[in-house]
Order: C-alpha cells, then structure tokens, then sequence
C-alpha cells in the first residue's frame, strides 16, 4: 500500500482501523498517519486472536496514545484470545503526544509480539515508550529485536518495553529479546536498556 495518507482527529486509525480477529499477512504499508489514539501502520486496534504476521510499516505515525509502528492497540481478555504479532518489521518514525509509543505495538494487553524488528528512531514526550511495546501487560515479548534509538523526555523508557507488567500469579514475559539502540532520556524516572520498569516480569 503506497502513499496511505491519513490526518484527522479520529480514533482507530490504520490501513485497518478496528481489527476484531481474523488475520493480515505480507502487507508493506508507505505513506503518513497523523490521528488521535490507538493508531497503527497495519491497525489501531487489533483483539479477538487477530493475527498479523510478515507485514512492514515504513509510514510516518504521530497520535496523542497508543501509537505503534504494526498496531496501535493489541488487546485480549487472556492470552487465549490476545493478538499476535508475528514476524513483522517497522521503519516508520513513531510519536506519541501522551503516552503508550513502540516500535511495534504501542499497548499490548494478554497478547504476542514474535520475531519481530523495530529498526526506526523513536522520539517521545510521554510516558510509555519502547522499542517494541511502548507498555506490556499479561503479554509475551519472544525472539524480538530493536534497532532503534529511543529519545523520551518523560518516564518509563525500554529498549524493549517500557513498562513489563505482571503479577505474582502470571508474569509478563520477555523473552530472547535484544535491545541494539541508544537510550536517551530526561531526568524522568524509569529508564532501561530492556525495560524501563520490570513488574513481576521475566526476562528469559
């Protein structure tokens, strides 16, 4: 898809806007998103175990939250019913005004990143910005990789995520995940080659 323009106020913004299940493969999305929350180069917003895998972004995307180079949001009520993630790679610059910018995916809820690359710079002025998932939550990070340097002026700041969450009944995983970019940061707290903040998370 070359030249996808967007620029609105609008919520769910992507080639796909609201993705409820069903799946999107070898997909190369070039051109510009500037929308409000839950944007994404392939969808805003993904859950119901939809599957996006083999799919580039090298469109430029700017949103107030939940801004990430494949999906915007990815969401499940379980890990069972969680997006996945799969094989995908991002070269398009990521900015999110508020909070919740990655690499890949700017929120991921019960859901899955694998094999996986984000190679573009990210430039933040919120909270939440990583790599790959800008905040993990119940979710698996598995054999991912970031390229990119990472300049945040506010906290939680990851090479890999900015936030890992879990609890002590079900950890949020990281897992042979690699972190190749600078991290540059303001005096804000939380600032991490792998995470900026690990909560009852694993890194494996």
């Amino acid at each position: 898809i070359s030249n996808l323009t967007i620029n609105n106020a609008s919520d769910y913004q992507g080639f796909i806007g609201y993705m409820e299940g069903g799946s999107v493969s070898n997909l190369t999305i070039d051109g510009t998103i500037n929308a409000n929350n839950y944007v994404g180069g392939v969808a805003g917003y993904a859950t119901n175990q939809a599957r996006i895998e083999n799919c580039t972004n090298n469109a430029t995307l700017t949103g107030n939250q939940y801004v990430g180079g494949i999906v915007g949001y990815a969401n499940g009520a379980s890990l069972a019913t969680g997006a996945w993630i799969v094989g995908c790679n991002n070269t398009g610059s990521v900015s999110a005004y508020s909070s919740y910018a990655g690499g890949i995916v700017g929120y991921l809820n019960y859901s899955h990143v694998t094999h996986s690359e984000n190679n573009a710079n990210l430039t933040g002025a919120s909270t939440y910005v990583g790599g790959i998932a800008g905040y993990a939550y119940y979710s698996i990070i598995d054999r991912s990789t970031n390229y990119g340097d990472i300049t945040n002026y506010y906290s939680y700041t990851g090479g890999i995520a900015g936030y890992n969450n879990g609890s002590s009944s079900y950890r949020g995983y990281i897992r042979n995940s690699v972190n190749h970019g600078n991290i540059t940061a303001s005096s804000y707290s939380y600032v991490g080659g792998i995470a900026g903040y690990h909560y009852y998370g694993n890194y494996m």
